[in-house]
């Protein structure tokens, strides 16, 4: 097979690639709009947001085929479509952080009491964000910014790569970055252990987008996955702290209390997080330049 034919056949297989991604975001939206309607689905929100960034990340994946200036305007529209679930998310994930922390009795039922006024909260924001997202408003935009992905994909590549050369070229940087910033980013570095784990993010969604399904793929997938989610804790620990902070329903002895209760937590999981990126991380490198030297 000549260069030609091995890019123009990588080509199609991105655009079918994509086009079933951009199917599973239509799936969602249509949860959605099913659940604006009154009908219990509280995944349905989550799964759009997901579908919204893979992507989103697939589209980056692929920026070296038909450039990032056709394709990074089309990511941004995506991310401005998936912050509009930002509410819900962080509500659920402070839902879900705050729970058994091992608080004095006093605050623990304070914490109980405002908890309670806070699940009413999450409930009225996925009905409210399930009513946004299934408008007309944001399902136009997203309904456009779906049409040109899928127009520009249709356009003649910029530079036609072979399966193996796009892999190198996308997947290679990012598993360097990821590389790079598990060896020298503390764990207390809340920014940096934040840009690693989108780093980590961006790494799997590109691996599901470029390579195929098989065991490579699935060591590396599977790695990935555990160190996002350790990561994961971290950041969701953190941004617990900060909303706590600004509990102004809870007495200030029982956000302090609450606020030293969750960096305990965070110091034990940033000490897991290194240890796992210490033993792991070489292990995924290892998984993803196995995928990186296949040619086709």
């Amino acid at each position: 097979m000549t260069e030609t034919d091995a890019g123009a056949l990588a080509s199609a297989v991105l655009r079918a690639r994509v086009a079933a991604q951009i199917a599973g975001v239509m799936a969602a939206r249509a949860r959605l709009v099913a659940a604006s309607g009154g009908a219990a689905d509280d995944e349905a929100i989550h799964d759009y947001r997901v579908g919204l960034r893979r992507l989103r990340s697939g589209l980056r994946a692929i920026r070296p085929v038909w450039g990032k200036g056709k394709l990074k305007p089309l990511e941004l529209e995506l991310k401005v479509l998936a912050d509009a679930t930002g509410d819900v998310r962080d509500e659920e994930v402070l839902e879900e952080t705050l729970r058994g922390l091992g608080l004095e009795d006093s605050v623990a039922e304070e914490l109980a009491r405002w908890s309670v006024g806070r699940s009413r909260r999450l409930a009225g924001a996925r009905q409210a964000a399930a009513r946004k997202l299934a408008g007309s408003t944001l399902g136009g935009a997203l309904a456009k910014v779906l049409h040109d992905v899928e127009t520009t994909l249709t356009t003649p590549p910029r530079r036609p790569l072979s399966a193996g050369e796009l892999r190198r070229r996308s997947l290679g940087a990012t598993i360097d970055e990821v590389v790079t910033r598990a060896a020298t980013t503390p764990h207390e570095d809340v920014e940096g252990m934040h840009t690693l784990r989108i780093r980590v993010k961006r790494l799997r969604y590109g691996i599901e987008l470029l390579c195929d399904d098989d065991d490579d793929a699935g060591v590396a997938l599977d790695l990935g996955k555990r160190l996002q989610k350790r990561l994961g804790e971290l950041h969701d620990l953190d941004e617990a702290q900060v909303r706590v902070g600004r509990a102004w329903g809870l007495s200030p002895g029982a956000r302090a209390a609450i606020r030293d209760a969750l960096q305990k937590r965070r110091d034990t999981a940033g000490k897991k997080a290194r240890r796992d990126l210490e033993a792991q991380t070489p292990r995924l490198r290892e998984a993803v330049e196995r995928l990186l030297a296949r040619e086709g």
